[in-house]
């Protein structure tokens, strides 16, 4: 990511005057997790969509690639049903590829645009169809993040005491792969369990660790999560002024990244805040939030270690 962080302007030329249409296609379905984990988003949108209307016609394997690339970016940035849309179109190619990992992938991620709708049966069937699948060939990575993503809808729908054994097995697989925007997804859903269950002690190794994954990738848009649950964490263990400030400096990188994260998490977060509007004085409420909004990552390091 650094290397093409260094050379991103030569890239991004390169895009900007090829007339080739398998060219552009193919750049951009092999950098679009560059602008995933960089936070360059509605860029990353723009290129994708404008190399899939003009490369339809070449190679299907490409092609799947690049709609399941944009499928990706539209939901990161909140146009869940166009990426739903995508996943589904990416699907059917590889169907009739005979894909069966690029079939397991692409259902995991269907199952995580309905996740974003909110609709929660389809998205358990489909992760379940994809955890299926991966099993049945073998693919213990890719069957990790699809486990955490259950985990996820679990913890979601509070099944507490079934979650923890399929977040452990994800967490397994993923220390053993080393795959780390899987692994910090899943030490984010492992601390928002330890909360809900009252372990603030692991809840906070858990979620530094992923803030200390994500910081280290320099993934602006994965740290939002972080960050709200950290604030979530501050919250419960009473220390309303850093869980304040935590909660203003996610609302931030949220607006400085374009992320949208899901309308369930999202009301969750906002529960939250609203506790906190009503049990501080609005005075220092107030300064606690503008103080959020001008902090760093290196003060949010800082608070975990106090």
């Amino acid at each position: 990511l650094d290397l093409i962080e260094q050379d991103y302007d030569n890239i991004r030329s390169a895009l900007a005057f090829s007339n080739e249409g398998d060219f552009k296609l193919r750049i951009a379905a092999a950098i679009h997790r560059f602008w995933l984990i960089r936070g360059y988003l509605s860029e990353g949108r723009a290129w994708l969509q404008e190399a899939v209307e003009h490369g339809r016609d070449i190679d299907p394997i490409v092609l799947s690639r690049a709609l399941n690339a944009a499928g990706n970016i539209c939901s990161q940035i909140g146009e869940f049903d166009i990426s739903l849309r995508l996943f589904l179109e990416c699907y059917e190619i590889r169907v009739s590829l005979e894909d069966r990992a690029g079939i397991a992938g692409t259902l995991n991620n269907i199952g995580y645009a309905h996740w974003l709708l909110g609709d929660i049966e389809q998205a358990i069937s489909y992760y379940q169809r994809s955890a299926d699948v991966y099993r049945a060939i073998g693919k213990s990575s890719e069957l990790s993040i699809t486990l955490s993503n259950i985990g996820g809808i679990m913890i979601a729908q509070r099944q507490l005491e079934a979650v923890r054994a399929v977040l452990l097995e994800a967490l397994t697989l993923q220390r053993k792969l080393g795959e780390p925007v899987s692994l910090g997804n899943t030490l984010n859903n492992l601390g928002i369990y330890s909360i809900l269950i009252g372990n603030l002690t692991d809840a906070k190794n858990y979620l530094t660790e992923a803030f200390d994954i994500f910081g280290a990738m320099n993934s602006k848009n994965w740290i939002v999560y972080t960050v709200y649950y950290i604030a979530w964490l501050f919250k419960t263990l009473g220390n309303t002024d850093s869980s304040i400030r935590c909660f203003a400096f996610a609302v931030q990188l949220q607006t400085d990244t374009g992320v949208k994260i899901s309308p369930k998490v999202l009301e969750e977060f906002e529960e939250q805040l609203a506790e906190l509007r009503e049990g501080e004085n609005q005075g220092n409420f107030d300064t606690c939030w503008n103080n959020g909004l001008c902090m760093s990552e290196l003060d949010v390091v800082v608070m975990l270690t106090r």
